[in-house]
């Protein structure tokens, strides 16, 4: 989901000696999720700090859209006053943001499942429920832009599933810009990705479109039979350039182009003569894609 832009960066510059951003530009839309992804000391968290005003870049600009409305920030590691609860917590964010949600305490602390513990001391809460309560108090604020840092590192496997869906479900109402180490948890919510190496972007656009930049002519065919005796026959066949059997019965087959996968491969299973069960496109995950990208930006 892509919409206006709601912040703009510039060449910014906070330099800490070769590391943070040397140089970064960057366009958020102001709806859908953005995830700003990249290695460690790539400059992901100085530039959220720099969005939000918490500390001044050594040059360049930061526009932020005044259509894009107010904005919130939750950092990786929320801390919280211990004695208080956290429904009061909510109160305290919106006190000093001067500005509520309509949305009452309960409701928005369901909504991010922390619904039966409103009234507890905040002092006895795990990390994944301080986590959720940081996203609740971004919340209270009823942010057109949200910014969270790791905003699912400290869940466990049901927290994370339930808290992506909430990204997701936030991303339809306004911007929300998020980072995370967990690409498997970017690749199910983000529609915008920007990756960062050495300080500065090195992509940004659509998350499907960065996908299909790393797509390969590689297809894995699953068959009953013998799967080596297929790789064997593939093998020699024109518009093949490589095919293995990787189990009983699986062959990963690299064709010399798409067209060629596309369009010389389904006659050569059909002339084997051998049952053919499926025939998938390897397809790259963002792992495979951002790899691939830093990778190139290092070896400059």
């Amino acid at each position: 989901m892509q919409g206006d832009a709601a912040i703009v960066v510039s060449d910014l510059v906070k330099d800490f000696g070769g590391t943070g951003l040397l140089g970064a530009s960057l366009t958020i839309p102001d709806r859908g999720v953005t995830a700003i992804i990249g290695p460690n000391g790539a400059g992901k968290t100085t530039l959220f700090t720099i969005v939000t005003g918490l500390v001044r870049p050594d040059s360049g600009t930061v526009a932020i859209a005044p259509a894009a409305g107010t904005l919130a920030y939750c950092p990786d590691t929320p801390v919280f006053e211990r004695w208080l609860t956290a429904s009061e917590v909510l109160d305290q964010s919106a006190s000093l943001a001067r500005r509520r949600s309509s949305a009452s305490n309960a409701e928005l602390l369901a909504r991010c499942g922390l619904g039966e513990v409103g009234s507890r001391h905040v002092g006895g809460f795990s990390r994944g429920m301080t986590q959720r309560l940081g996203i609740a108090s971004t919340l209270v604020t009823d942010p057109r832009l949200m910014i969270l840092d790791e905003p699912t590192s400290a869940l466990d496997p049901v927290g994370r599933r339930e808290v992506l869906a909430l990204l997701a479900e936030l991303g339809a109402e306004r911007g929300v810009i998020l980072s995370s180490h967990s690409l498997a948890d970017v690749e199910k919510v983000a529609d915008t990705v920007i990756i960062l190496a050495k300080g500065r972007v090195v992509f940004q656009g659509a998350l499907d479109a960065l996908l299909r930049q790393q797509e390969r002519p590689v297809w894995r065919i699953r068959t009953h039979d013998d799967a080596a005796t297929l790789a064997l026959a593939l093998a020699k066949a024109p518009g093949v350039a490589m095919a293995e059997a990787i189990s009983p019965t699986q062959v990963r087959v690299r064709m010399q182009s798409m067209r060629d996968g596309e369009r010389t491969l389904p006659r050569l299973l059909a002339e084997s003569g051998m049952p053919i069960v499926e025939m998938v496109l390897d397809r790259p995950d963002l792992d495979d894609a951002f790899a691939a990208i830093v990778s190139e930006d290092h070896s400059r």
